[in-house]
């Protein structure tokens, strides 16, 4: 099967989300969705990326976004996931494999030489018309920067952008991350490879990771 892009039907997709509700994608006809897949709940990267999500979904309801996410996790563990970081949106619990087939995003991964059967990390855009607007396979979906990418795109064809950012949010689609310490260069990198190296970075994710639902009372 062709992957899914840009232009093309998102296909009909129902599921159980973390409390046994039936999700599907009727459910979302006249709304702008942000779908996104994911390997596994409480890991590094996966839980950044919720994170992320979560940090942007008020912005994003503004603008008429809904946000799901999909893994093959159980629904109990999507409850745990959802309970620990205080996640305002819907987890579908994808044990069968189903969705993320019919996503093209149930496939054939590598590392440190083995190869296994995975989620590929991906995130779909989709229209109040269920029309495909954005597919960025292998990458995080970060917020309100995912909704409003492909204008961002058309802004900076062409050109490189340099953006000096303290959320990590703003930054975990980029090229290439610069870590600066003192000064100086003390890392650089995509997120997944920085996510690899012990050092300020990584330090910084799982300190986000740690403290969020935190708040001042």
């Amino acid at each position: 099967m062709a992957p899914l892009k840009e232009g093309d039907k998102a296909p009909y997709f129902e599921g159980i989300n973390q409390d046994g509700k039936k999700i599907t994608l009727d459910d979302f006809k006249g709304k702008k969705l942000i779908l996104y897949f994911y390997p596994k709940d409480n890991t590094s990267g996966c839980t950044a990326e919720a994170c992320s999500l979560n940090d942007s979904y008020s912005s994003l309801t503004e603008k008429g976004f809904e946000v799901v996410g999909v893994s093959p996790d159980s629904a109990s563990s999507h409850l745990k996931f959802i309970a620990k970081y205080n996640l305002a949106f819907n987890l579908i619990a994808d044990t069968e494999k189903k969705i993320l087939e019919t996503y093209g995003v149930w496939a054939e991964k590598k590392l440190y030489g083995r190869t296994y059967m995975g989620v590929v990390r991906t995130t779909f855009v989709i229209d109040e018309n269920g029309i495909i607007r954005e597919a960025k396979f292998k990458t995080f979906g970060c917020g309100a920067a995912v909704a409003t990418s492909s204008m961002a795109t058309e802004l900076v064809k062409g050109k490189t952008l340099l953006v000096i950012a303290h959320r990590l949010n703003t930054i975990q689609n980029a090229d290439q991350i610069l870590v600066i310490s003192d000064g100086h260069i003390s890392q650089h990198g995509t997120h997944e490879e920085l996510m690899e190296q012990p050092g300020i970075y990584q330090d910084f994710v799982h300190i986000r990771m740690n403290s969020a639902g935190w708040s001042l009372s």
